[in-house]
């Protein structure tokens, strides 16, 4: 009876070790899922001139290749609607920024000649381990963002 008592300790560093090493992986494997949708998502737009309206369609199509999906509810709150657009339910905001040469940022959507325009994108990583989740409920969303090149108007 001792010796199975004694093992019970064990038992739960190795169930914890566990769910610690299997919170990580799959962290790790949001995370790169999420950074790997944002630079599919800069791609493209840079290669349209930075013109997110016409390559909506295409970055969801592209998105389900790399299989990124994120809860919108999770984007509402990191995407303030008046400076942030989100993209349909693709789960990615974006915010379009235009920049004068003598001037600094100008947050409007309309380009004039003289200006350049660049694309903030921000993508979300959410943990919905449910042990994690309630050991770390102030951490359960990570917010990747990145920007695309300057071009003219």
């Amino acid at each position: 009876m001792n010796e199975s008592m004694g093992s019970i300790p064990v038992i739960v560093v190795v169930m914890i070790f566990i769910i610690a090493v299997s919170g990580y992986i799959a962290f790790t494997v949001n995370y790169s899922k999420a950074f790997k949708a944002k630079s599919e998502i800069i791609n493209i737009i840079q290669q349209n001139d930075n013109d997110v309206e016409e390559v909506i369609d295409t970055i969801g199509e592209r998105l389900k290749t790399v299989q990124y999906s994120a809860d919108p509810v999770y984007l509402n709150k990191n995407c303030p609607s008046p400076e942030w657009t989100m993209a349909g339910s693709q789960g990615w905001c974006y915010k379009i920024i235009t920049t004068s040469s003598g001037s600094k940022n100008s947050d409007t959507k309309i380009c004039n000649k003289n200006e350049k325009k660049y694309v903030k994108i921000k993508t979300i990583i959410s943990i919905d381990v449910p042990v994690l989740k309630q050991i770390f409920s102030n951490i359960s969303l990570f917010v990747v963002e990145g920007s695309t090149k300057s071009t003219t108007c």
